[in-house]
């Protein structure tokens, strides 16, 4: 792993502790949310479905906030939803702000 891993080794520390939990994120991009996910997972070598909160009307419907790990990425607060959204995160397991997930070195190549 690289120097600047502190955002990983907190979501690699909560999910050792719980490989079972939810991870929900948020942020204002969908694209964004995606790129930090797979970065993520490919760090860990995890395969694993992340809920992701999107600006659309029906965006919190189906995400399970109880219990979960919620992760805001970049200027998640830009999302439509995220004054309602973070309403509900009293619920959650822990929140976490992720500032940066480094790129995934395999074999020399940038994994994006």
């Amino acid at each position: 792993m690289y120097h600047d891993t502190f955002d990983l080794e907190r979501v690699k520390s909560v999910l050792e502790k719980d490989p079972n939990i939810d991870v929900v994120i948020i942020s204002n991009s969908i694209t964004l949310s995606e790129l930090y996910w797979r970065r993520i997972q490919d760090h860990l070598g995890i395969k694993k479905e992340a809920y992701v909160v999107t600006d659309s009307e029906h965006a919190l419907d189906g995400i399970p906030i109880k219990n979960s790990l919620i992760l805001k990425i970049g200027r998640w607060w830009e999302n439509r939803n995220a004054r309602e959204f973070m309403l509900q995160t009293s619920f959650a397991k822990l929140t976490l702000p992720i500032t940066f997930i480094t790129p995934f070195w395999k074999g020399g190549e940038v994994s994006e």
